[in-house]
């Protein structure tokens, strides 16, 4: 059977890019790398035409990561975006690729900015863009240089993102009720839209409308994507029903762990108890979800994949330029803990 790059790749526990470099004795490995990489192939057989030796000065790739707010709200400095970080450092390493992080704000994406970025020795960017919609970010259109954008999709553009399938964690999330037994199954929104956000609402209505579940709006909880946003606006909810907890589904979907818990510490301090009389699910697996009582049940994002994925995706780009772009989403996998019981 004739091995593949993905092979070597798997093996040695780097990306394809990297093969694919050493390889094709481009810039943006090491010298061990592409030994072990041109070493394997051998091993098994895999067609080189030649060994190719890489140069004393060879520079490696210097890439920016852009972390880019808009309010604030959700891209905060939680261990989300601490993970996703991490991911794009480890994988940056590896790659012995140069990385430097930058923070700004939307607005201060102007003509001074492009003009900067177009004439900077940065080979390419990723793009932080959580909170971002393609309106924020119409002057990338103008930017010379590759360019992914991570943890968002923009609608309408042609652009490299890579994010989490949020339809896949919602499916999963309300399935996971409904096999444990809940007929009523309200959201948990957030008050701030996002990409993210709005995806998985959508998602949510899909899936109870196909599952034929009993719809209900005043089960749908708007609050702020916030620990302290979410208690708050959740109290403000519950006082609203006046002591009448008939009107409560027997079970929520979150738009994120922080969500979840704060919803949680507002009905646990009215003596409703999770999951008892209430289950929650949340997306993201926080900290957070693992210290609060009942631990959270939650649906695990890949943050540092993503942030690797993403940085492959960009030495692909700054190596291979092409107009053929992708949407690239990870599945998110099922954590299973307390906060769910089964009817």
């Amino acid at each position: 059977m004739k091995i593949k790059l993905q092979d070597i790749a798997n093996e040695l526990n780097i990306s394809v890019a990297a093969v694919s470099m050493a390889i094709n004795g481009k810039k943006g490995v090491s010298d061990q790398t592409r030994d072990q990489v041109l070493e394997l192939a051998a091993k098994y057989g895999y067609e080189v035409k030649k060994k190719v030796e890489a140069s004393d000065d060879v520079t490696p790739l210097f890439i920016k990561l852009l972390r880019v707010k808009k309010e604030g709200l959700v891209a905060q400095d939680t261990a989300f975006f601490s993970k996703l970080i991490e991911g794009i450092e480890n994988e940056t390493k590896k790659m012995d690729c140069q990385l430097v992080v930058s923070n700004m704000t939307c607005n201060e994406m102007d003509e001074e900015w492009l003009d900067s970025e177009n004439k900077s020795s940065m080979d390419g960017l990723i793009i932080l863009g959580t909170e971002l919609n393609s309106d924020d970010l119409e002057i990338l259109d103008q930017l010379r240089k590759p360019f992914v954008i991570l943890d968002s999709y923009m609608i309408g553009k042609d652009w490299d993102c890579i994010l989490m399938n949020n339809q896949q964690a919602v499916h999963k999330g309300v399935s996971y009720l409904l096999e444990k037994g809940h007929k009523q199954i309200g959201y948990l929104k957030s008050s701030y839209a996002i990409y993210n956000f709005d995806e998985r609402y959508r998602s949510y209505g899909q899936f109870v409308y196909e599952s034929k579940i009993q719809q209900n709006p005043s089960h749908v909880v708007e609050v702020e994507p916030t620990l302290d946003g979410a208690y708050k606006d959740m109290s403000a909810y519950l006082d609203s029903l006046k002591g009448d907890l008939s009107q409560l589904p027997t079970a929520f979907m979150a738009d994120n762990d922080l969500i979840a818990v704060g919803v949680m510490n507002a009905l646990m301090e009215r003596g409703i108890k999770v999951p008892e009389q209430i289950s929650i699910v949340g997306i993201d697996d926080m900290p957070c979800g693992r210290i609060v009582t009942p631990k959270l049940t939650t649906l695990r994002i890949y943050k540092q994949k993503i942030g690797g994925f993403a940085v492959d995706r960009l030495l692909t780009l700054c190596k291979e330029p092409t107009d053929i772009s992708r949407k690239v989403e990870i599945n998110t996998f099922l954590v299973e803990r307390e906060s769910v019981r089964e009817i």
